[in-house]
């Protein structure tokens, strides 16, 4: 008799990510499968899209503070209140992933021939390789690296994780009071690991991410008592108030007392660090006000790098100048007064939709002929490494706050959308072919172009920008 496999979904207000995981799920060719909507709290009719497609369904409903370990703990509640038996399966799951329609009936297949928990491995489109194989957890140290060998895994994620009902109910529940969200899936696979439990993944099992950076990870250019805000909620994958539960949940007792100083050490460097920052900010702000009110007949606005000096320009910094506040707009400048506005690598960490905004925000405030020059990563740049570090949630320096990769054409679409007329400077193509125009500095200088970025004296194009001049006609 084959095994009822029982899926942990837990949601919140992501219907078209959500959207993507029932389509693969209803595709599976392993049919005997439950799902457990935990609908933490959705407004965006996620729970109406899944009704309409999944049959055997049970949706428990949430306010939305469950978070992570909440949720699956709900969905824990319901498989013990129904007696699931021992012999069928529980998966965890993300919605952010994707699978081929094999995925269960191979689960299902590697739990028959080792018992313990499983977890697929993540395959990135991009590069070609495999990203997520096993964590090794070093509790001495409090280092977390992927596993080089099976003999090493110590450590899991949750997001795909299988076992039978007899391993969780071995197992037990997680802590959503002491660890709501992050950790909480290293702290329940260590104790499950303590308990004799196999940790392992497999090649065999895989699945991509649909990518969607989640998490506070990165605090720059806001103020000090925003960040503070951000540092100790829930969503920040820095909090040290977690860190410090997941030690005295995860550690033994010799290590507990020095793990929990250098978890605070680097918590309170961290913040004067911050503090240190803001007021740089708050003193970058002052100049650039004083700059623009010298410069009133002569506007060339660098935005979001107050640091940049480049001659002649006025470099501002979020919150002074917020792309998406239009307010911010009105309180430094009136309308059709702006020369140039300059945007390096700053479109990328707004939305699509910020990014419109963003637009007629620009837009709205340049003068007849005035130009908005930006730069971003290209998104049709033929090196998969180029993307894996530039692409939202990508490992290179800020990637973690990206959340929009364009090209070329999906650039000049947003902003023909608010008037422009755009010119390509420097551009990959479709065919990833990298194509040039020769550009001046008159109306910015882009530091991360071809000419300029340092990457490429040793390897040509190693690190270019999509370049475009908009123009308001």
């Amino acid at each position: 008799m084959m095994p009822m496999v029982y899926i942990i979904l837990p949601v919140h207000n992501r219907r078209a990510i959500t959207e993507k995981f029932i389509d693969c799920l209803v595709t599976q060719t392993y049919g005997a499968y439950h799902l457990i909507l935990v609908d933490d709290g959705s407004t965006d009719g996620t729970e109406q899209m899944v009704k309409a497609k999944v049959g055997r369904l049970t949706v428990i409903k949430g306010s939305g503070d469950w978070w992570w370990a909440g949720s699956l703990q709900q969905g824990i509640g319901w498989l013990k209140q129904e007696g699931v038996a021992d012999s069928d399966i529980v998966a965890f799951m993300n919605d952010d992933v994707l699978f081929e329609p094999d995925f269960l009936k191979m689960a299902v297949s590697l739990l028959d021939q080792h018992e313990g928990m499983l977890l697929p491995q993540v395959y990135n489109q991009g590069s070609g390789c495999i990203e997520e194989s096993g964590v090794h957890a070093d509790m001495k140290r409090l280092s977390f690296r992927t596993a080089t060998s099976p003999q090493q895994i110590n450590c899991l994620p949750t997001r795909g994780l299988f076992m039978r009902m007899s391993v969780l109910r071995r197992v037990g529940d997680f802590y959503p009071k002491w660890l709501p969200h992050y950790w909480s899936d290293y702290e329940y696979t260590l104790r499950a690991g303590r308990l004799g439990v196999m940790l392992r993944t497999t090649p065999k099992l895989l699945f991509k991410i649909n990518d969607d950076a989640t998490g506070y990870r990165s605090f720059e250019g806001i103020s000090f008592f925003d960040f503070l805000k951000k540092y100790f909620s829930k969503r920040s994958v820095l909090n040290p108030i977690y860190s410090s539960s997941f030690i005295i949940l995860a550690s033994s007792k010799a290590y507990m007392p020095l793990s929990l100083i250098k978890v605070w050490s680097k918590a309170i460097m961290y913040i004067l660090r911050q503090l240190k920052r803001s007021i740089k900010m708050w003193l970058d702000n002052r100049r650039s006000l004083s700059a623009i009110r010298r410069s009133r007949n002569d506007l060339k606005i660098i935005i979001g790098s107050a640091s940049t000096r480049q001659s002649g320009w006025v470099s501002t910094n979020y919150p002074l100048l917020d792309l998406t506040n239009e307010t911010t707009f009105s309180g430094l400048f009136e309308p059709n007064t702006v020369n140039n506005f300059l945007a390096e690598h700053v479109w990328e960490h707004l939305s699509l939709e910020d990014g419109v905004t963003a637009c007629q925000n620009c837009f709205t405030y340049l003068k007849r002929g005035g130009v908005l020059r930006i730069a971003v990563p290209d998104g049709y740049h033929p090196d998969p490494d180029y993307i894996a570090q530039v692409k939202p949630g990508g490992y290179g320096p800020g990637a973690d706050d990206h959340k929009a990769l364009y090209n070329y054409q999906t650039l000049s679409a947003t902003l023909e959308r608010a008037g422009f007329k755009v010119s390509l400077l420097e551009w990959f193509d479709e065919r990833g072919q990298f194509n040039f125009v020769d550009w001046s500095d008159q109306n910015g200088f882009i530091s991360r172009s071809s000419r300029f970025d340092e990457r490429n004296q040793k390897t040509p194009l190693k690190y270019t920008s999509l370049i475009v001049d908009a123009t308001k006609i």
